[in-house]
């Protein structure tokens, strides 16, 4: 069967923070609630960072699945946008209040992008590339915010910033 459409999965990615250099892939199946092989934590005991792994795949005319693509199937490019904008957002006053807005995070600063952390887009390709969100800064303080790379297969996986 002929691909007609390529379609990234999942639609939405969680990566998690963590103060380990070590990653997990989190879950990739709906319900799927099961700890990761070794566990959440590394060997000194550090949080282990969660990662995304999105996926490509190929369906027909008809919207069935033909197959997985890989970097075997074609050239594949990854571009992501990772940016922290909360500190510029509004002051979270609880679910279901939308009524009341007690004002801005950090509102003694007028220029709001020096309280977004935004290092702009990353662009990667081919099996094993690696890119890194470490460019932005929070009022002039550089915070690394994560990374993206691809597997053997040219899958793509972000993974949260260090805490450290």
């Amino acid at each position: 069967m002929a691909i007609k459409t390529i379609k990234i999965h999942p639609a939405i990615g969680i990566a998690r923070l963590g103060n380990s250099p070590e990653f997990f892939i989190g879950p990739e199946k709906p319900g799927d609630h099961s700890p990761p092989a070794g566990g959440y934590k590394d060997a000194a005991c550090n949080l282990k960072k969660q990662a995304a792994r999105f996926r490509l795949f190929g369906y027909d005319q008809n919207g069935v699945l033909v197959q997985e693509i890989s970097a075997a199937d074609a050239t594949i490019q990854w571009t992501a946008h990772l940016a922290n904008t909360k500190g510029a957002s509004d002051l979270f006053v609880g679910a279901f209040d939308a009524n009341q807005n007690p004002g801005q995070r950090n509102a003694s600063v007028a220029d709001r992008s020096k309280v977004t952390i935004d290092p702009g887009l990353r662009t990667i390709s081919g099996p094993g590339a690696s890119a890194s969100f470490d460019t932005g800064h929070f009022m002039g303080v550089q915070v690394p915010l994560g990374e993206m790379r691809t597997d053997t297969l040219g899958s793509c996986s972000a993974s949260s910033a260090d805490l450290t």
